[in-house]
């Protein structure tokens, strides 16, 4: 064959279906089928979400005038999770989600092999900042100052094991074919793929289900052992289910993808493994994001309007007319008390003073004993002012 007829050959192949319809179905390039609707959906909502999430956080920051490196690898993640949303974007908008391979030029296969290349590396190092950000996040709230128990090895084991994995798994990615190019491009010749990148996937994929269980089930003694309001426990149960949904992605993620690589319709499968994905990344986002969200909406001008508001739905009849026992008219002590959206620092997630899970305890003054002091001496004073 001539470098003419080669090159016309390639041409018609590029121009052609990119995989076999079946017997009678006659393939529409200009028509696919498929939606777009889902994946602009999915769109707008996952980076509604990261970007609350990460806007909440750095007020919340910016409030306690205080940002560590957590908050640091948070934006970075944020920035890669970006990249996933332009790479299903460009998806969505041709040939869209739902749209069988027969219907897709093998011209645009590539293209979109490509992407898809690009997504499952952005992906993992996504992944990988959310982890090390959370982890190191729970560090600061939850091992007291200058102690190392139970929580601070296991913490920072799993930082690293975490970095490592993550850190191997994207070399990998990237160095899986040699010309890189053959990962995508089924025209390329010459050249191997001496990794079995689809056994890599799968074991990825269940390490990472392991992972993440590990993540939300690490600090659990530790929360509900605390002595927390309803309020709180509330607020804790709810951060819990989004540490659940996370791992439910992850579990959902690894099933479609065992589907996707035995798929020969590979534009039709791949929906369900990127949906999945920016499910999972969404949680990591959500567990940094929604713990700072009473810290804001405590700066709020109207927030203490607003809790008055609900609890004026709360109250029952009788206290309509007494508060606390005494008749309505009676003015309370001129000394504020501390309100609902009132945090301390543990709320801040600032390293302090707490008593560790051996017993030991921390003899440096801290700002929660300085808190509970001060709550105490209100109290105090209001029983006075009822005595009098």
């Amino acid at each position: 064959m001539t470098p003419e007829e080669a090159a016309a050959y390639k041409e018609a192949l590029l121009e052609g279906p990119a995989l076999e319809p079946p017997p009678g179905v006659v393939p529409n390039f200009e028509n696919p089928g498929g939606t777009h609707a889902l994946g602009y959906s999915i769109i707008i909502l996952g980076g509604v979400l990261a970007s609350l999430s990460v806007l909440l956080r750095l007020r919340s920051r910016f409030i306690v005038r205080l940002f560590r490196l957590e908050d640091g690898l948070f934006i970075i993640a944020i920035g890669l999770f970006a990249g996933q949303l332009y790479v299903l974007y460009d998806f969505t908008i041709f040939p869209g989600m739902d749209v069988h391979q027969w219907n897709v030029q093998l011209k645009t296969l590539i293209h979109i092999l490509f992407h898809v290349y690009v997504f499952s590396v952005l992906y993992g190092l996504c992944v990988l900042f959310l982890k090390v950000a959370i982890l190191l996040d729970w560090l600061h709230i939850f091992v007291p100052l200058g102690q190392r128990n139970y929580m601070f090895w296991i913490c920072h084991a799993m930082i690293w094991c975490n970095v490592l994995f993550y850190a191997v798994g994207t070399i990998v990615e990237l160095v899986q074919c040699i010309p890189r190019e053959k990962v995508w491009d089924p025209l390329v010749e010459g050249g191997t793929c001496p990794i079995d990148i689809h056994a890599h996937n799968r074991a990825t994929g269940i390490i990472n289900i392991v992972s993440d269980l590990c993540i939300l089930a690490l600090p659990q003694k530790i929360i509900w052992s605390m002595n927390m309001s309803r309020a709180k426990k509330l607020s804790v149960s709810v951060l819990f289910a989004v540490g659940i949904f996370a791992c439910v992605c992850a579990i959902a993620r690894l099933i479609y993808f065992n589907r996707f690589i035995e798929a020969t319709d590979t534009t039709y499968t791949i929906k369900d493994l990127a949906l999945w994905s920016v499910g999972e990344t969404i949680a990591g986002f959500l567990i940094m994001g929604a713990p700072s969200a009473p810290k804001v909406f405590q700066g709020l001008p109207f927030s203490e309007s607003v809790i008055r508001l609900l609890r004026s739905f709360t109250r029952s009849g009788a206290s309509n007319y007494y508060r606390d026992g005494l008749p309505s008219w009676r003015k309370p002590p001129t000394r504020r008390r501390r309100g609902h959206w009132d945090i301390t620092e543990l709320e801040r997630s600032d390293m302090m003073s707490l008593t560790s899970t051996t017993g030991a305890e921390d003899t440096r003054p801290s700002t929660v004993a300085r808190d509970m002091t001060l709550e105490q001496g209100v109290s105090h004073n209001a029983v006075e002012s009822r005595d009098v």
